[in-house]
């Protein structure tokens, strides 16, 4: 599964290979590895590499109970499909949600303008999305695409030239309108999650979509990204949280386990409930503790790592990458600011959060 090279293949044998690889993506991100898929996953070099490769961390994946599913050659106990789908369950319905709206939203919730945008889209090419999943997870994007790309090598194979280049164009669309402008950070947040095999499922995705999109084309927030004053005194801690777990301001994403392992790190609790509840919890003990710097400073370490992320796939697709290197650039601007704040005025901040509480 790699770049398709127009020089070798005919249009039909393009469309073709991007169906069968669309299709395969989708059925990985939507339902993990199954029996069903787990020979055909081993055939593939890339994913099969992972599948012995894949070492998860026990705390963030739950690694004891979980590797073995990944582990197993073809020589080894069979494949265990029910911790297969732990661990697919724990990534994807736990820990980091595949969905447009999360990423490009800025109230942090699925459905409302983007999930209903993306089911419009789908509407006007006859695209039923599955009822079990939000029209904008990516598995049904990519299930979209699959439709599409098949239908096109189906139309070249007619000689339906027309057909064809009206197939490929409705793919450009629906890959400009939605899949394209989130790509990145949902690679970069799995290739960071700890897990080896849908890290490299995440990277051959973004491959095959960066290989498929007309090059060139830009591809904007819907929104203005909002800036974080923090010498705003309606600026405390739930507003900074807020801001930080917000992807399309923050350029980056902050998972439960992200938030756990900052809460090891320092030895501080979070508490349970929704990420920002976490992490205002979290950022409120780090300043009981005299530990707010320290903690703002592993903050910016993550902020950092997703800058360098992005500089990494810059040169090759710089349409994809540069709108959210830019909020990540103004994430590590912020966090540096507050970190510098003297002790004073980090007690003035946390006095503005109780204020409003």
């Amino acid at each position: 599964m790699t770049e398709f090279n127009s020089n070798s293949l005919s249009n039909r044998e393009i469309a073709q290979a991007r169906s069968r690889a669309y299709h395969l993506l989708s059925q990985l991100w939507l339902n993990g590895l199954t029996p069903a898929l787990y020979e055909h996953v081993r055939s593939i070099p890339a994913l099969a590499a992972a599948l012995q490769e894949s070492t998860l961390q026990e705390s963030t994946l739950q690694e004891s109970a979980l590797a073995p599913a990944l582990s197993r050659t073809p020589s080894s106990a069979p494949f265990d499909a029910d911790s297969a789908a732990a661990m697919h369950q724990h990534l994807f319905g736990f820990s980091l949600f595949p969905i447009q709206s999360l990423f490009l939203a800025r109230d942090g919730l699925v459905g409302g303008d983007e999930s209903n945008r993306v089911h419009e889209s789908y509407l006007s090419f006859g695209f039923m999305p599955p009822s079990d999943h939000a029209p904008d997870h990516l598995g049904v994007e990519l299930a979209a695409l699959a439709l599409l790309t098949g239908a096109e090598a189906d139309a070249w194979r007619d000689g339906l030239d027309a057909t064809a280049a009206h197939m490929a164009g409705v793919q450009q669309t629906l890959l400009q309108q939605h899949l394209a402008r989130w790509i990145a950070p949902i690679t970069i947040a799995v290739e960071q999650s700890g897990s080896a095999f849908y890290a490299q499922v995440a990277t051959l995705t973004y491959a095959v979509v960066s290989d498929h999109l007309t090059p060139g084309i830009a591809f904007p927030f819907q929104r203005p990204a909002e800036t974080l004053q923090l010498d705003d005194p309606g600026t405390g801690l739930r507003e900074i949280a807020r801001w930080l777990l917000t992807p399309c301001d923050s350029g980056m994403v902050l998972t439960r386990d992200n938030l756990r392992a900052l809460a090891r790190t320092l030895d501080l609790p979070t508490g349970f409930g929704e990420r920002q509840l976490m992490l205002v919890n979290l950022l409120r003990a780090a300043a009981g503790y005299d530990l707010l710097p320290a903690l703002v400073d592993e903050l910016r370490r993550l902020a950092t790592a997703w800058q360098q992320a992005y500089a990494a796939r810059l040169h090759a697709a710089p349409e994809l990458i540069t709108p959210w290197s830019t909020q990540v650039a103004a994430a590590v601007r912020v966090l540096s600011e507050l970190h510098a704040l003297a002790t004073q005025e980090l007690q003035e901040l946390i006095a503005r959060d109780d204020e409003t509480a």
